[in-house]
């Protein structure tokens, strides 16, 4: 998650599930623990983490953000 100092917008990155500001393979795990209940998401997490828009965090949207990662995508469905 990203803040504009002047402002104190926050601005929610799709993909960036742990909200460091990049889309790794780290993001793609997190979404996955979060979708089996490994992991409790946060709102913003699950906000980033819902990269088909579908409003679940499923093994779609880890699919989804390797996908991105690997460079085979150059965006999310939700953003289409």
């Amino acid at each position: 998650m990203l803040y504009s100092d002047s402002t104190s917008t926050r601005v929610i990155i799709y993909g960036d599930v742990d909200l460091d500001g990049l889309i790794t393979t780290v993001d793609a795990t997190c979404a996955q623990s979060g979708n089996v209940g490994g992991v409790a998401l946060t709102t913003e997490q699950r906000l980033a983490a819902d990269v088909d828009g579908d409003g679940y965090i499923t093994i779609n949207d880890s699919t989804y953000i390797q996908k991105y990662v690997a460079g085979t995508i150059s965006k999310f469905p939700v953003q289409s």
